[in-house]
């Protein structure tokens, strides 16, 4: 009787067993699956304070950019103002200096009398230039830096002009000159040649 009794209440009990069991794994699962809901919750919020995280850096990131955009953008316009200054000078004085080699071009012979109004006319050229120069480069004309060294370049291109035509003239004259000689040293060939004085 006690193996009967023994027998019915185990058998009895399986199926709560098996019941406790299903409950307890349904419990266990459901734990998981909240702590799974966690754990993805947990990640979204990470995910969230990153993507703020990195906003906020992007943020400071692009200020110090733009500063120091800003920063060197006032450096480079200043740089460009000085380049401007020193193109216009130094135009200046290669303007200055072929005034001087067309003085120096002028006083080679501008004694010819046969070309005493070509060599006028081009020294007067120069003088223009230079009058004109001292306009544009004198404090009293207000304008753009860019016109200025558009004005100083063109007067530049008017000097070199001046000097190329002086110079051209100085070797017409040379030209002139060396083939007076011939001409004269031949004649003077021939009348030895034929017993002349």
């Amino acid at each position: 009787m006690f193996m009967v009794v023994l027998g019915f209440s185990s058998q009895a009990q399986v199926p709560i067993i098996g019941t406790i069991i299903g409950k307890v794994i349904k419990a266990i699962d459901l734990k998981v699956q909240r702590m799974q809901n966690e754990t993805i919750w947990l990640q979204n919020v990470q995910q969230v304070a990153e993507q703020e995280l990195s906003k906020s850096k992007l943020a400071e990131i692009t200020a110090w950019q733009q500063r120091q955009e800003d920063l060197y953008a006032g450096y480079f316009d200043e740089l460009k103002k000085a380049k401007r200054s020193i193109t216009g000078l130094s135009q200046v004085k290669r303007i200055i200096s072929m005034q001087g080699e067309v003085m120096t071009a002028y006083n080679r012979f501008a004694h010819t009398r046969a070309f005493v109004s070509e060599y006028d006319a081009l020294l007067a050229n120069s003088v223009e230039i230079l009058e004109t120069l001292q306009v544009v480069v004198g404090a009293g004309m207000t304008m753009k830096d860019s016109d200025r060294i558009t004005m100083i370049t063109t007067l530049r291109d008017a000097m070199n002009q001046c000097l190329k035509n002086i110079k051209s003239l100085n070797e017409q004259q040379v030209s002139s000159a060396v083939a007076n000689a011939r001409l004269k040293a031949d004649l003077q060939f021939v009348k030895r040649l034929n017993g002349i004085q």
